[in-house]
């Protein structure tokens, strides 16, 4: 009588009655994947970690850290995981690490995170507009003098030593490795082990969150910040990590595709939290120079314009969140269970 029953399961059915991953024990294994993370940056030679962090050589000793606690974080969800319980194929679907659908997933979960910087881009936009109409010329003149003072700038900034390094580390190592880590490893598992995708979404990012609380150590020990103030900016670091975690882990979920989630999190690094200092008048920012003062003064007239555009993106973010990240589309097998696995 079992086995008949058992025959007539669907094959998602069947596949989830042997899988025996406990909740505790996705726990333990993400923390043990958190904490291998965080401390492989504690691990090196005492002669880096000395250096200031943004050190080309101790940014350099970071990269080799980081990626031998990513591969050590994949191994051990492939030693402990049985992917056809999360509703994925295989390893590499349940990490996200697929052919199919990768760059239009990257495309789009850029796309949809830049929407949210609708605001932000404005502002930079209109900067570039109002700095350059005060160059003597024509239009044309104006934005060739802007742009090649733009470009000036950041190769004056790229020259400087460790420069590349820290842009390597910000835009593809450090998100692509934690993407790894606290997305693709550890999402699969808490699915497995019989999350829901909500829950799974909402709170694996916890993870992501603490595994930014060493920074107090570096702010107190290293830069000399007050303790007082070293746990406000940790807490608020606390708090958007662990929100931005929750859009990673949803857009991951929902597309399947570890480029997805890799794209918002270096698209958010490139672009940094949202610069609100234009609905401040100019006499509250003594340090500006002459120029940036007569930047800033065109901002803060159109103060509330360029609130409204940052609402606005908050709101195109909202609207295209379901709609860029189907996972229909993307067939994700973490999203549509064992139906995508067996396509």
């Amino acid at each position: 009588h079992d086995a008949a029953w058992n025959r007539r399961l669907p094959r998602r059915a069947a596949a989830m009655a042997a899988c025996g991953l406990s909740g505790l024990s996705a726990s333990l294994c993400c923390v043990v994947m958190a904490a291998t993370y965080v401390g492989s940056l504690y691990l090196l030679p005492r002669r880096l970690t000395k250096l200031h962090r943004d050190h080309p050589a101790h940014v350099r000793g970071r990269f080799v850290a980081v990626t031998v606690a990513s591969a050590a974080a994949a191994a051990l969800y492939a030693a402990v995981a049985t992917p056809t319980c999360a509703g994925a194929p295989t390893v590499a679907a349940a990490l996200g690490i697929v052919r199919d659908g990768s760059f239009a997933a990257a495309v789009s979960a850029s796309v949809l995170t830049l929407a949210v910087y609708l605001g932000p881009l404005a502002v930079s936009a209109l900067s570039f507009v109002v700095a350059a109409d005060a160059r003597p010329g024509n239009r044309s003149e104006q934005w060739r003098a802007e742009l090649a003072d733009d470009w000036d700038l950041r190769r004056t900034r790229l020259e400087q030593p460790g420069a590349v390094e820290v842009d390597l580390r910000n835009l593809l190592v450090g998100p692509l490795s934690e993407e790894v880590v606290f997305r693709a490893c550890m999402l699969p598992l808490l699915l497995e082990a019989g999350w829901s995708r909500g829950r799974a979404c909402v709170l694996s990012p916890l993870f992501f969150g603490v595994a930014h609380l060493h920074h107090l150590k570096r702010r107190v020990a290293d830069e000399g910040v007050p303790v007082r103030d070293a746990l406000l900016s940790t807490a608020f670091q606390f708090a958007y990590t662990t929100l931005f975690g929750v859009y990673t882990a949803f857009v991951y979920a929902r597309t399947g595709k570890l480029s997805a989630a890799f794209a918002c999190h270096a698209v958010c690094n490139f672009m940094g939290l949202p610069d609100l200092s234009f609905l401040a008048a100019s006499d509250a920012l003594p340090w500006l120079d002459r120029r940036e003062r007569y930047v800033h003064a065109a901002l803060h007239e159109r103060s509330t314009f360029l609130l409204v555009l940052h609402v606005v993106g908050i709101v195109l973010f909202s609207v295209l969140l379901g709609r860029l990240t189907s996972p229909a589309y993307f067939a994700s097998p973490l999203w549509l269970g064992g139906d995508a696995a067996v396509r």
